[in-house]
């Protein structure tokens, strides 16, 4: 699902996450995170041909979770992932699906596919994975490729989020000290230059959007969520804080709950999601 530096994986050139390892993590995705912002991805995905006749792109597909909600709109399904630990997920989780899916261990900065050969394509929360500088020179590369393998008139979504957002609309960052959080937002690239970088590989209309919904569902608000290393590893801003980091935010935890006082901090802490949620679909027309 993420990407980083290449390395050599048998005889094709891949890349993984610098920091996040998702093979160890995809045991436990599904059962942490889920998918969001599939209604309004569906209806911009459906403005380039009708639902069912649909051919779509699942670029960084992780454990199929996106795809799967997907597969019974459209009429076929092509799932890049880099990570084998995810990619094997996905397959036993679309198994019923047959020839409706193709599965692609491949990269998103050189995608596997003909170019004009889906009808549309989706991204969901992977470009912060690539270790990208302030020109952003890979998440460009990344959309090239997406608008090499679109058909003319095709749509591409892609799932981010704003710097507001990883400030406000995640409870448990707050726990987080502030040198992790910049660090997680300098991964995100603004808005403006998200828009900019679109329209310089030949992208027309942009659009936006923001889902009243939480990645983690009903998992979300949970006060004791920080003290699981499962519920942890299911969002890799984590990994950003040192051991000795973690040991503090963890006794904080662990002292508020032994004081009753845990879940009004938390209810308290995530009041600011509201009006700025979590995450923003970016819509891009071929």
């Amino acid at each position: 699902m993420e990407y980083s530096r290449p390395t050599r994986h048998a005889t094709l050139e891949v890349t993984v996450s610098s920091y996040e390892n998702y093979s160890e993590v995809s045991r436990i995705y599904d059962h942490m995170r889920r998918p969001v912002g599939v209604q309004q991805t569906l209806d911009w995905l459906s403005r380039s041909a009708p639902a069912g006749t649909l051919e779509i792109l699942d670029a960084g597909c992780g454990t199929g979770q996106f795809s799967e909600v997907l597969l019974p709109y459209v009429r076929a399904l092509q799932c890049v992932e880099l990570n084998p630990g995810m990619l094997d997920v996905a397959r036993g989780k679309l198994l019923g699906a047959g020839a409706a899916v193709t599965f692609h261990q491949g990269d998103l900065l050189e995608l596997p596919l003909a170019d004009n050969s889906v009808d549309g394509a989706c991204i969901n929360q992977v470009l912060h994975h690539l270790p990208d500088d302030d020109s952003w020179s890979l998440m460009r590369r990344a959309f090239q490729e997406i608008r090499r393998v679109l058909r003319p008139g095709g749509t591409f979504v892609f799932n981010t989020c704003t710097n507001e957002q990883l400030a406000k609309g995640y409870w448990y960052f707050k726990l987080l000290p502030e040198r992790t959080l910049k660090a997680m937002g300098a991964r995100y690239a603004p808005l403006d230059v998200v828009n900019a970088q679109l329209a310089a590989v030949g992208f027309g209309e942009i659009e936006h959007h923001v889902p009243d919904q939480v990645i983690f569902g009903d998992n979300y608000l949970r006060s004791d969520g920080p003290l699981d290393s499962d519920w942890r590893r299911a969002d890799s801003t984590w990994t950003h804080a040192t051991p000795a980091e973690l040991d503090t935010i963890l006794q904080r935890v662990r002292d508020m709950q032994a004081a009753g006082t845990l879940q009004a901090w938390m209810h308290a802490a995530d009041a600011s999601r509201r009006g700025v949620g979590q995450v923003t679909l970016v819509a891009a027309q071929g």
